[in-house]
């Protein structure tokens, strides 16, 4: 399936998406992958303003460097508007009363929903292991994030 028009547009002003060059890059270009199907999943309209605008709000306040250095020109984010993003608060997901699967207990733990998601969501160029260790990783940069 080709790009749509919007999708070329969203890349040219990021072109850090996709840089397989620079390992942060790559890191956030998995996230943004990642972040996209998220958005689909919260009911997001493909290439509406409305999703481009969530994507580079959730990119930035995970990657805020790639706004800042001109990389990522003309997406929305901190340095162009001068405000601070939107930030939507969503209830957790019910796990209908089922514990959640534990890693050991300071690591990220997933329950057995979000890993069959995220088995789903995993590039084909990764193992497993790789694919859900990355998403911890940015789960916990989410989570200090929010933190501070």
């Amino acid at each position: 399936m080709e790009p749509t028009e919007e999708a070329l547009s969203w890349h040219e002003r990021n072109k850090w998406y996709g840089d397989k060059d620079n390992e942060e890059n790559m890191q956030a270009t998995q996230f943004a992958y990642f972040t996209h199907f998220n958005l689909l999943n919260e009911g997001y309209e493909p290439d509406s303003d409305e999703y481009y605008e969530a994507l580079d709000s959730r990119v930035g306040r995970v990657y805020p460097d790639l706004q800042k250095d001109g990389v990522g020109e003309g997406s929305v984010g901190v340095e162009q508007t001068g405000q601070r993003p939107a930030v939507q608060r969503v209830a957790p997901a019910s796990t209908g009363g089922r514990q959640q699967t534990r890693g050991n207990q300071n690591g990220v733990r997933f329950n057995k929903s979000e890993i069959e998601r995220l088995r789903g969501l995993k590039p084909h160029n990764m193992t497993e292991e790789a694919w859900l260790k990355l998403v911890a990783k940015e789960k916990q940069k989410i989570a200090a994030k929010e933190a501070s």
